[in-house]
C-alpha cells in the first residue's frame, strides 16, 4: 500500500503542468458514469416496455384456440371427444368459448331535448366464468372489484367506455346475427365492469359470460376451445381428429417485433459506453507518461515490473471504481423515479400501447455492465504500461 500512495499521491490531487491529467480524470469519471447509467436505464425501460406490452396482450389472448378446419363450429359430440383428449393434458385449463362480430349501439344525451345514437363495431368473446376470472386480464386490469356476471352483463374496455361515454352499471345494446333466424337480433347489455390495458383491444374487445351468447340450436356447443397453461412448460397438443386445428399464440414472433425497436437505441448507448472507455484508455496512457519517473524510482528500488504493474492497475480500478459507483447510483435513483413518479411519459397510448414507460429492475443490469468496464480497465492498464515502460526502462 505504501507504493501505491507513492503513485497515487500527485495523482490524488488532480494536478499536472498544463491540467490535462485533470481534465481527463473528470473526463473518464463523468463518461463512464453517465454511460453506465444510460445503458442500464435504457435496458431496464426497454425491457419494462416489452414485458408490459407482452403482458397486456397475453392476458387478452389464450395460449392455444381449437377450432374446426371447415364448419368453425363444433357439435357436442365434437366437444365431447375434445374434452376426453385435452383431460390428459393436466398442465392446462379449458373452456368452450364464442367469438361474435357485432355492433354496440350507445345512445346518450346532449340536452333534454336532443339524443344521438352511437356504433361501435365490436367483437365479443364468450367465456365461462372461472376461465374469465382466472384470466390475468381480470385479476390486473379490472378497474373495480370482480362480480359475478349475469346473462346480460358485459366487461368492455376504458377506451371505448370514454368514446361511448358510459360507465358501470349503464345500458348498452349490441347488434348480433343469429345464425338460426338468419337476422340481426339486438339485445340489451348492462356494463359489469371496465378493464384498461391502453391497448387497442380496449376499443372493440368485450367479454361475457358463455351463457350470454350460446345459440338456440344445442347442436351447436362453441365457435371454439380455448386454454391456458398453468406453468410455462410450451408443451404440444395433438388432437387425433385431423379436422381440428390447433393454433398456439405466436410469442416468439411477437418478441422479435419489440426487440426490432430496441436494438438501434442499445447500439447507441453501446457506442456512448465504448467513447466513455476510450476516455480511460487515454488518461491511462497520459498517467503512465507523466509518473514514469516515479516508476523508474521504484524500479531501481527493486519493484519488480509485475508489482509496479499491478498498483497501475489498481490505481485505473480505483478511478473507475468512482466512475461505477457513481453510475449505478444515479441508474438506481431515475429507475425509483420513474416508476414512482412516471418521469417519462408517451405522447399516446393509442400508439405506444403504453401512457408511461415502466423501468424493469434487473440486478443482472448492476452486474455485467460494471464488470465489462472494470475488465476493459485491466485490460488497457496492461496494454499501455507493457507498451510504454517496457521501452522506457531499456
Amino acid at each position: 500500500m505504501t507504493s501505491f500512495f507513492f503513485i497515487f499521491s500527485k495523482f490524488k490531487k488532480l494536478k499536472s503542468k498544463r491540467g490535462f491529467l485533470s481534465f481527463n480524470f473528470y473526463l473518464s469519471v463523468f463518461l463512464i458514469a453517465i454511460s453506465l447509467s444510460a445503458i442500464i436505464i435504457t435496458d431496464s425501460l426497454t425491457d419494462g416496455y416489452k414485458k408490459e406490452i407482452f403482458s397486456k396482450l397475453s392476458s387478452l389472448n389464450p395460449d392455444f384456440t381449437i377450432n374446426k378446419k371447415y364448419t368453425h363450429f363444433f357439435t357436442s359430440s365434437d366437444y365431447l371427444k375434445l374434452k376426453n383428449e385435452l383431460s390428459n393434458f393436466k398442465n392446462i385449463i379449458y373452456s368452450p368459448y364464442f367469438e361474435k362480430s357485432g355492433i354496440l349501439l350507445s345512445e346518450s344525451k346532449i340536452s333534454d331535448d336532443i339524443k344521438y345514437k352511437q356504433r361501435e363495431g365490436i367483437y365479443i368473446l364468450g367465456l365461462n366464468q372461472e376461465l374469465l376470472y382466472s384470466n390475468n386480464l381480470i385479476s390486473r386490469y379490472l378497474m373495480h372489484e370482480k362480480s359475478n356476471l349475469s346473462d346480460s352483463d358485459i366487461i368492455i374496455g376504458n377506451h371505448l367506455a370514454k368514446k361511448i361515454n358510459k360507465s358501470i352499471n349503464d345500458e348498452v345494446y349490441i347488434l348480433i346475427y343469429n345464425i338460426d333466424i338468419k337476422e340481426f337480433e339486438a339485445k340489451k347489455y348492462i356494463i359489469n365492469n371496465i378493464y384498461e390495458t391502453n391497448t387497442q383491444n380496449d376499443e372493440f374487445l368485450i367479454y361475457s359470460d358463455l351463457k350470454t351468447l350460446k345459440n338456440n340450436n344445442d347442436s351447436i356447443h362453441s365457435a371454439g376451445i380455448v386454454g391456458y397453461y398453468l406453468d410455462n412448460k410450451n408443451n404440444s397438443i395433438e388432437i387425433s381428429d385431423k379436422s381440428i386445428i390447433i393454433s398456439e399464440w405466436d410469442t416468439s414472433n411477437l418478441l422479435q417485433f419489440l426487440n426490432t425497436f430496441d436494438t438501434p437505441i442499445k447500439l447507441l448507448m453501446w457506442i456512448l459506453l465504448f467513447l466513455s472507455t476510450y476516455s480511460l484508455s487515454l488518461l491511462v496512457y497520459n498517467f503512465i507518461n507523466i509518473k514514469n519517473k516515479d516508476i523508474k524510482l521504484l524500479y531501481i528500488l527493486g519493484y519488480s515490473f509485475s508489482s509496479m504493474r499491478k498498483i497501475m492497475i489498481l490505481i485505473n480500478l480505483y478511478v473507475s471504481f468512482i466512475s461505477i459507483l457513481i453510475g449505478l447510483s444515479f441508474s438506481f435513483l431515475f429507475i425509483t423515479l420513474q416508476n414512482k413518479f412516471q418521469l417519462i411519459s408517451l405522447p399516446s397510448a393509442k400508439i405506444f400501447q403504453l401512457s408511461y414507460i415502466p423501468a424493469h429492475v434487473d440486478i443482472i443490469y448492476f452486474i455485467k455492465y460494471p464488470i465489462f468496464i472494470l475488465l476493459f480497465t485491466i485490460t488497457i492498464s496492461v496494454y499501455f504500461f507493457n507498451k510504454l515502460s517496457t521501452v522506457k526502462f531499456k
